[in-house]
């Protein structure tokens, strides 16, 4: 891996780029770029998918322990990941809100919902 990333530094280093050139690349670039050195790859992934700050990371876990109380306690994965995603974005929510609600009803309507009741009438 210490020689790949060698290779891999040499290899921009040898193309003479200026500093406005530098500023100009981004990481799909240096992606697309290192078809042939795996370990880069991995670690340009891995660094592209760590978030700029935990703050991100706290909020996604207060807004967690907001929407899942005690009650809510046997909500599916599914409307639980919604909620938050709502909590988390509800700018984006509030903005498109038209929508956001047309969205929805279809959504369940699309879905059919089997209810399960304790008592069936018999006679």
């Amino acid at each position: 891996m210490i020689e790949e990333s060698n290779i891999w530094y040499q290899y921009w280093i040898d193309k003479n780029l200026t500093d406005s050139q530098c500023d100009e690349i981004s990481f799909v670039d240096l992606l697309a770029h290192c078809e042939y050195y795996p370990a880069i790859f991995q670690i340009l992934n891995i660094f592209i998918s760590l978030p700029p700050a935990t703050c991100t990371i706290e909020r996604s876990f207060s807004t967690l322990r907001r929407v899942k109380t005690w009650l809510r306690s046997t909500t599916g994965e599914d409307r639980l990941n919604g909620l938050c995603m709502m909590s988390l974005h509800r700018e984006r929510v509030n903005a498109n809100k038209d929508n956001f609600i047309q969205d929805v009803i279809n959504m369940f309507g699309i879905k059919r919902r089997n209810l399960q009741f304790l008592f069936t009438d018999t006679e």
